[in-house]
This record gives C-alpha cells, structure tokens and sequence, in this order.
C-alpha cells in the first residue's frame, strides 16, 4: 500500500490482513455493500408498515426471509466446497443486484403491495444464505494462514459498523428520495463487490468429482453435526438468541411510526442504536 511510514505500521500491527491487496479490495467492498443491505432492510420494514398499517404483515415479511435460510444454507455449504468461492460470490453479489434493481423497479413504476415485499425479502433471504458463508469461506484465499485470524475479525467489525453507517443513514435516505430511490441506490452499492471480486486474483478450484453427491454431502454434515454436541450446543444457541431477538428488531418500523411517532429518521436511529451496541459489544 503506498500509505506513509506511520500508516503502513499501524496496519502492520493492528490489521495486517489489509496488507494483502486481494483481501483489501474484498474488504472495502464488502463495507460499501454491507450499508446498502442496511438499507434494504431498513427500507423493507418501512415500507411494509406504510403499505398494510398491520404488525402481522411485518412479522409474515421477517418469517418469509429466514423461511429459506435453513435449506439454502445447507445447500449453499456444501456448493462452497465445490464451487469456486470467488465465482460463486459472483453470482451472488450479481443475484443481490438485481434483486435490489427490481425492487426499486416496482416500488417506482407500480403500486407496490405487501405480496410483493414478502416475495422480495424471500428471494434477498435466500441469496444471503449463500452469500455470507461464502464470503468467510472466502478469506483463506484472500491472506496467509498467518493472518486469517486478524482477517476474520476485521471482516466481522466491517458488518457491525457498515450497518451503523447503513441504518443512520437509511431514514434520511427515505425521507429525501423515497423507497424507490433508496432500493436502487442499495442495488448501485453491489457493483463494488462485483467489480473487486473481477479485479481479484486467486486460483479459482474446479469442482471435485470424487467428492460425494450433494445429498450425501449434506446428510454427511448432519450426521458429523450429531456426532459433535458442542456444536451442535452452538447452534442451538445462535438459534434461540436469534429467535428472540429478531422479532424485537422487526418490529421497530411499528414502534418508531406509531408508538414513537418518529417517522422514518428516527427508525434508522434506533436500528442504528442497536447496532451501535452490537459494536461496543465486540
């Protein structure tokens, strides 16, 4: 990095994963489209509650995005084995484009209703399912052995702060250009980690053909699963925290509009308040 010598010796001790240029440029884009995530998410829940005025319809919006977490996720492990990482995130990275594109594209040229939030928010689950396992799984290819360590936790702080910037921001996006033009400046924010991961170079593994079928595979992961209690502990455990508190989370577009009478720049505040907390926390 042509930084001066105090520069590159901060980032020699305190993150020397960023040393590595392949991993530089996966991490300031992961930043840039990690804020636009946020602002879907903001920008779905607010838009949910203006259309139907109804706390059913935000918890069926919430239900129906981790609705394909589970089997896509599962699937999705077993493709990142397979699958070239930097390809796979390719078409992922692309897939969340044009999810977002479309999205803007109904909000702006139709009358959008709360069917076709729910679908959208189905389609952005799936597609995150696939996307931040692969993007972990990514980093062995990014840095040195060495440096993975350091590469994991700064790829965990970008997610905590990406969103504070995201949800702080996304309210005032929604009140000066409106849904539509917060959903296709999120889709914009994806053409930076498609334009790093064109500009990354690593040795793309082809698929192994002595490798079991994908149903073997992902029923090897499940018996290899009850075999190991403590991680099986695990996710049982990420299971019920996150069981209890995403609903608390979905439900904010409720709280801000009709208990707080805050609008929609005071739901990215409060939104970005947790997050806030989740980084001090970390």
């Amino acid at each position: 990095m042509f930084l001066p010598d105090f520069a590159n010796k901060f980032l020699l001790t305190n993150a020397p994963a960023l040393q590595s240029r392949n991993f530089r440029l996966f991490w300031f884009a992961q930043i840039i489209s990690s804020i636009g995530t946020a602002l879907q998410v903001v920008t779905e829940g607010w838009l949910i509650y203006q259309v139907t005025e109804s706390t059913l319809w935000l918890g069926l919006v919430g239900f129906f995005g981790l609705l394909p977490v589970v089997p896509v996720a599962l699937l999705g492990g077993v493709l990142i084995d397979r699958v070239p990482r930097r390809k796979l995130l390719l078409l992922t990275q692309t897939g969340l484009l044009l999810q977002a594109a479309v999205f803007a594209w109904l909000v702006l040229s139709v009358e959008v209703g709360p069917w076709h939030i729910t679908g959208m928010y189905f389609v952005f689950g799936a597609l995150l399912a696939i996307d931040h396992p692969a993007r972990r799984a990514f980093l062995v290819e990014l840095v040195p052995p060495d440096e993975l360590a350091n590469a994991v936790a700064l790829n965990a702080s970008l997610f905590n702060v990406s969103h504070l910037v995201g949800y702080a921001i996304s309210g005032f996006l929604l009140a000066a250009i409106g849904a539509g033009g917060t959903m296709l400046l999120n889709a914009l924010t994806y053409l930076a980690p498609i334009a790093a991961l064109a500009a990354i170079r690593v040795a793309d593994v082809g698929w192994d053909e002595k490798r079991p079928s994908l149903p073997t595979a992902v029923s090897e992961g499940f018996v290899t699963l009850w075999q190991k209690p403590a991680i099986l502990g695990v996710i049982c455990l990420m299971a019920v925290v996150g069981g209890l508190a995403w609903p608390v989370f979905g439900m904010m577009p409720a709280f801000a509009e009709t208990i707080m009478g805050v609008g929609a720049v005071g739901l990215g505040l409060l939104l970005a308040a947790g997050a806030l907390g989740s980084l001090l926390g970390t």
